[in-house]
């Protein structure tokens, strides 16, 4: 059996899709890859959105009732005026599948810094860290969480953001004449070709 979802239905609330499946009675082994969204970038030469949170697990005996809540990606800001009103992107929302045994939560990815004072030029922490910018020095990259994803890169003081972090490597720091690139995401085979990005849950029954 294969439950594959890749458009929206009813919310769960703010920020989430909800589905809810049931296992038929004998359970199922099944491989499932849950991503958290992904986070916004700053503005006012930001840094760039981290990646969220990539958790895929094999050979996982589902046998229940479960619920899906699939994460929306942060939003990106708007530009400021100068003069340091940059704003921080938004931190993308977690991603959960939860039932009978079993418990797997994806954090969504960090916000990039905006260039502004008092820690907006820093990168929010997340699944993947967002990326820092700058003001009056660098801003740091925020910081990725443990087997989901990597650390933002750093921003450079005149000029750039760092770029946000991904699941495979961290952002790269930004320099004085380019801002930094993103880290690499995971490629993953589940569907059965090469997927990098999409949110999928998948079940094959062994």
């Amino acid at each position: 059996m294969v439950f594959t979802y890749t458009t929206e239905t009813a919310g769960a609330g703010t920020g989430q899709t909800q589905y809810i499946i049931t296992v038929p009675t004998g359970g199922v082994v099944c491989d499932i890859l849950v991503v958290g969204g992904g986070g916004g970038g700053g503005s006012d030469r930001g840094g760039g959105g981290g990646g969220g949170g990539v958790i895929y697990s094999q050979n996982i005996t589902l046998n229940g009732t479960y619920t899906i809540n699939v994460g929306k990606q942060g939003l990106g800001t708007t530009s400021g005026t100068g003069g340091g009103t940059g704003t921080r992107g938004i931190n993308g929302i977690n991603s959960t599948i939860s039932g009978t045994g079993l418990t797997i939560t994806a954090i969504g990815g960090g916000g990039g810094g905006g260039c502004a004072p008092n820690g907006i030029r820093d990168g929010l922490s997340g699944g993947s860290g967002g990326g820092g910018s700058q003001y009056i020095g660098d801003g740091s990259g925020g910081t990725g969480t443990s087997g989901q994803g990597r650390n933002g890169g750093t921003g450079f003081e005149p000029g750039a953001g760092g770029g946000g972090g991904g699941a495979v490597n961290v952002g790269v720091n930004a320099t004085s004449t380019n801002a930094g690139n993103g880290g690499l995401g995971l490629s993953n085979t589940i569907t059965g070709s090469v997927q990098v990005g999409q949110v999928v849950l998948e079940m094959e029954g062994v």
